[in-house]
């Protein structure tokens, strides 16, 4: 194992961090209702009913 693939968060490389970082960010806002958001996203709830497109 090369030693920059020792370090790890949650079992994966630290190089793949900011990657993680987005998609839980990602379903946070977009795929997790909240409970004090009256079970909307926060998505939902600060931007409508409106489907949110993101850049590839």
């Amino acid at each position: 194992m090369a030693a920059g693939n020792t370090q790890s968060l949650n079992g994966a490389p630290l190089r793949k961090a900011p990657g993680l970082r987005a998609s839980y960010l990602a379903f946070y806002n977009r795929g997790r209702p909240h409970s004090s958001l009256d079970e909307r996203t926060p998505d939902e709830a600060y931007f409508g009913a409106q489907t949110m497109v993101t850049a590839a």
